[in-house]
């Protein structure tokens, strides 16, 4: 089936909008946002977790369904563009006999000398409707990012529940820095869609600590027009989750006849006070 709208936004993507209220203002962060900044650095690795999981999306285009079989996708890179192989990547996905993609298995050889350093499994499990339930991914990549050895895996895991539509409700998301059994992030999704399934509300409440306690809160609201393209959206980031926003970004897009995107301004209130601090405008 194919994935309702409403699923197109996750706490990822309200990261992503929070932060382009940073770029659309010049010189440095203001204070109201330097301790968002922070936390963002501190947790990108499980934050880019947590997105892959998401999103599903092998290092590799996504091979033609194989049902109930195996596919294996190698993919290298000439970095330098001087005719020798920099970086390779195999990724082996498997299907069930519905066609629908169960794990996809990726391993990295950096420097192509056939060595493979990075592991990643990506495994996805479903409903009766065939929505996915449940993605888990297991990879080492980020102890590698960070100088380690390769030798610690990190586990992250998305549970997403839905409603009779097939339109999400909610997703929680957990990450597990050393795969012992112990939750170092959690974060969750929920969802508020119209009756086309467009999201009109989504809120992400990030517990840094697992411990029970939001300590951030991330919600966009968003209005469409009758063939359901967004046209406004208000991004609002509550840094300690007290009900008061620290920002606010407020997006608007403009179409052509067509449906072509022919204008897009951004408006930024880093104070959440009114006063607008930085716009930004892509034709």
């Amino acid at each position: 089936m194919s994935k309702p709208r409403c699923a197109g936004l996750s706490l990822t993507a309200l990261l992503g909008l929070t932060l382009c209220a940073h770029t659309a203002t010049a010189g440095p962060a203001p204070a109201g946002t330097r301790g968002y900044d922070a936390w963002l650095a501190a947790h990108a690795p499980a934050l880019q977790r947590l997105s892959t999981t998401r999103s599903g999306a092998p290092a590799a285009a996504a091979p033609a369904p194989k049902v109930g079989g195996q596919v294996v996708t190698t993919t290298e890179d000439d970095t330098n563009h001087d005719g020798t192989i920099d970086n390779r990547a195999v990724v082996t996905t498997t299907f069930d006999k519905k066609g629908r993609v169960v794990s996809e298995a990726t391993d990295g050889d950096t420097g192509a000398d056939g060595t493979v350093e990075s592991h990643s499994l990506l495994t996805n499990e479903y409903d009766k409707s065939g929505n996915v339930v449940l993605k888990v991914s297991v990879s080492n990549i980020n102890n590698l990012g960070a100088g380690g050895d390769g030798s610690v895996f990190e586990r992250a895991t998305l549970s997403t529940t839905y409603d009779s539509k097939g339109h999400p409700l909610t997703e929680l998301g957990l990450v597990d820095n050393e795969s012992d059994g112990h939750v170092d992030l959690r974060d969750k999704t929920t969802y508020e869609c119209d009756t086309k399934g467009n999201a009109v509300k989504v809120v992400a409440e990030v517990d840094e600590a697992a411990d029970g306690t939001v300590d951030m809160r991330f919600t966009i609201r968003t209005t469409y027009d009758q063939k359901g393209r967004a046209l406004e959206e208000w991004a609002e980031n509550d840094e300690d989750a007290d009900g008061t926003p620290e920002s606010v970004l407020h997006g608007v897009t403009v179409y052509d006849a067509a449906g072509n995107v022919i204008e897009h301004t951004s408006e930024v209130d880093e104070g959440a006070d009114g006063v607008i601090d930085g716009t930004s405008r892509d034709l």
